[in-house]
């Protein structure tokens, strides 16, 4: 006569289930660190951007009203130290325009901390423009 089956596999179900339970709890951690990396390196592109596009679009009226600044008036003075600031940031600089007086546009790349996100996503960009004084 069989009777019921006995319970000598219970415990290897339960550690077989243990292990799942950590591996998608290990998978889980791994995503959230991923988005929590890539939002946070989108911040940091944003404001790098917004900080280089405010310091270029500066330099011209930081060179007429302080003679003695050790900066270089126009485009080139703008976009140097555009530059500087997106780098203080933890960004780089890729592209700098000073299309007209008092105007600026730059994009700025950051690359996210965590090699494998920058694997999977690359290089998070952001752009900014600055205007000194609004055409009217």
């Amino acid at each position: 006569m069989a009777g019921p089956a006995p319970d000598g596999d219970a415990g290897g179900v339960a550690l077989l289930m243990l292990c799942g339970g950590l591996a998608a709890l290990m998978a889980g951690l791994l995503v959230l660190s991923a988005v929590t990396d890539a939002g946070v390196a989108a911040a940091r592109a944003r404001t790098a951007a917004d900080a280089a596009a405010l310091a270029a679009v500066s330099v011209p009226t930081i060179a007429v009203t302080s003679p003695a600044a050790p900066l270089t008036a126009g485009a080139a003075g703008g976009c140097a130290l555009a530059r500087d600031l997106a780098e203080a940031n933890g960004a780089t600089l890729t592209a700098c325009s000073m299309p007209i007086a008092g105007a600026v546009s730059v994009e700025v790349s950051v690359r996210p901390r965590s090699p494998w996100v920058h694997r999977l996503i690359g290089d998070l960009p952001a752009r900014a423009a600055a205007v000194l004084e609004p055409p009217r």
